[in-house]
């Protein structure tokens, strides 16, 4: 299986011939390409300041990229 990363909202897993055809779930773009995920100004200007003042660094941003644990 594979994801077209161009499709867009939504991607669907593709089948490939000779792999497995474990189903596998439909993602939005943001969790696949993280160039897609929106990060606000104000945002970056806190990274930025904290950076400056040589606090240790934080995420920019939470992404969730592996799906939740089965409970």
């Amino acid at each position: 299986m594979l994801y077209d990363l161009h499709e867009e909202p939504w991607i669907a897993p593709q089948s490939v011939s000779g792999l497995s055809r474990r189903r596998l779930p439909t993602l939005e773009r943001p969790r696949l390409v993280f160039s897609a995920v929106p990060v606000a100004w104000d945002r970056w200007v806190e990274v930025w300041d904290e950076a400056i003042a040589g606090r240790p660094a934080r995420p920019i941003i939470s992404v969730r990229v592996l799906p939740a644990t089965p409970s």
